[in-house]
């Protein structure tokens, strides 16, 4: 297996950020960085780094195109806007500075949990950009509308049901990592549009919280706890659980599922759970009912909600948070599970001919050099929904816990079941290569770039986008420096003579893409 020599620098030296003054006020960069682990050792790296590793105060009109405002929230606008290298088009969320320190945290936190979630049920953040007075953090653009447009359009249940699913699994990803979203609902849950169907994506981490202190074991291990840590009364007061208006309670990642439920119950009922013409009441009267009133069972009656589907509502609405069902549990009710959601198994997620390619790139994973993973990594955050479809689902399938990640028993049995021999010396080999940022774990973007297809790679707006990405100074090259913040000198000076036709030490667009190209063809030859 290749070893990285050298290390992925950190963001502080690659951003401008370790140069700022005692007198400056922290940059984003900073605050994040105080929390923010990038990864395990000097070899490791993860998406959260390669974000990170662009200079903040570079400029976004010279990257992105402003367009049409799309919506307005409590901390800034919504955006639509084009990519310039790639003509992409994503979202842009505005955000101003204040300074109230609280607000500011709230930003942060956002920010941080943006960088930490990597999910195809999560909405994807591409850029970061920090101006005098605002905040500009681009991401993915869903076109499909929320969920509200499911509701208002009164859509077959059978079509809601994977879209529900994939909620569920976004925000099971989100609690497994102990953060806490507070503001699930409808506009917060959006559609993406997918090659095969309609993909269900979580939005918006303005509200959310990340528990960043653990109960240890008698091992030294993070205990998994439900135990509330949180008091403030955030959210909308709609979707709100009991313990986060009571005033006198703590609450954690549970009240998430609340919102769900509650989310589910108007889905079949038009009405609120425990409050009849909820939205003639006001702030305390609706409180008050969430708080004292019993569980509305006559709506569900009236509503002929199947039996499965009764039971999970149920579960997600109990107003004892401990004894509420969490976002796994609830993937394992029936109703979670249609028959037409193709990936609960791998034999019906993905054909098997794609099956088998998609094993051959694993299986020669271990081959790929420190700068190549590095390359694979961005090209596969960049990619597209419909690009990498059948990774995505596969993925999914392969998730049997539901936690958003692989673990090596995970994706052990994955390959047996798509006929994959491999021996068990081989497997750790690859699989330690696989797990980038050295958390013992496959993250959803580790998995996309060692089985992603290979034209992804060499496609025209994918290289131009690295080029921007390796080009730090904008000034149309590419050098051996730049090249040695994502690897080591020794990779750097063996990819800049491969592709160095002009002899100048430095790549231009036509020589880099050269590289680029080499790198698709190697990936080629193992699918």
């Amino acid at each position: 297996m290749p070893c990285a020599k050298g290390v992925l620098r950190s963001f502080a030296v690659c951003c401008g950020g370790g140069d700022r003054t005692k007198d400056e006020p922290p940059t984003v960069y900073d605050s994040i960085r105080k929390v923010l682990t990038l990864g395990g050792s000097r070899q490791s790296f993860s998406r959260s780094s390669l974000l990170l590793h662009y200079n903040p105060d570079r400029s976004f009109v010279k990257h992105y195109q402003k367009g049409a405002k799309l919506g307005q929230g409590g901390f800034g606008a919504v955006f639509r806007c084009t990519h310039r290298a790639s003509n992409d088009m994503r979202a842009l969320k505005v955000i101003k500075k204040t300074d109230v320190q609280k607000d500011m945290e709230y930003v942060y936190t956002e920010i941080e949990a943006m960088l930490r979630l990597d999910h195809p049920n999560i909405v994807k953040m591409h850029d970061l950009f920090e101006e005098r007075h605002d905040i500009l953090v681009v991401v993915e653009l869903c076109t499909g509308g929320d969920f509200g447009k499911l509701h208002r359009d009164q859509c077959p249940m059978e079509t809601v049901r994977p879209l529900f699913r994939d909620i569920v699994l976004g925000m099971a990803y989100c609690h497994d990592l102990q953060i806490v979203h507070r503001d699930i609902k409808f506009e917060n849950c959006l559609l993406a549009d997918g090659r095969k169907r309609k993909i269900g994506k979580v939005i918006d981490f303005g509200l959310s919280a990340i528990k960043r202190k653990f109960e240890v074991d008698a091992e030294g291990s993070p205990k998994r706890s439900d135990e509330g840590w949180l008091s403030e009364a955030l959210g909308t007061k709609y979707f709100a659980a009991p313990e986060v208006i009571d005033k006198g309670a703590k609450y954690g990642i549970k009240c998430d599922v609340w919102s769900l439920g509650v989310m589910l119950y108007i889905m079949f009922t038009t009405e609120h759970p425990y409050a009849k013409d909820a939205t003639s009441l006001s702030t305390v009267e609706l409180f008050a009912r969430i708080l004292t009133s019993p569980y509305r069972e006559e709506p569900v009656r009236r509503g002929r909600v199947p039996v499965h589907a009764a039971t999970l509502m149920k579960g997600m609405l109990d107003k004892d948070s401990v004894a509420r069902i969490s976002a796994v549990d609830a993937l394992g009710n029936p109703w979670l599970k249609p028959l037409t959601f193709r990936e609960l198994d791998m034999h019906t997620a993905i054909s098997q001919e794609s099956s088998r390619s998609l094993a051959g790139r694993l299986d020669s994973w271990s081959r790929t050099s420190h700068f190549e993973k590095v390359v694979l990594t961005l090209v596969a955050h960049q990619a597209k929904l419909k690009e990498v479809e059948d990774m995505r689902s596969a993925f999914v399938a392969l998730d049997m816990d539901g936690n958003g990640s692989l673990s090596r028993q995970e994706l052990e049995r994955g390959l047996k079941n798509m006929g994959q021999a491999m021996s068990t010396a081989h497997f750790d080999q690859m699989y330690k290569w696989l797990d980038s940022n050295e958390n013992s774990k496959l993250d959803y973007t580790e998995w996309l770039c060692a089985t992603m297809e290979p034209a992804i790679i060499s496609a025209e707006s994918s290289m131009r986008e690295l080029f921007e990405f390796f080009d730090m100074d904008d000034n149309g090259y590419v050098s051996h420096k730049e090249l040695e913040h994502v690897t080591s000198a020794e990779e750097a000076h063996e990819f800049l003579a491969q592709s160095d036709t002009s002899k100048d030490g430095r790549l231009d667009y036509e020589e880099f893409k050269v590289l680029m190209r080499s790198i698709s063809k190697s990936r080629s030859g193992s699918g």
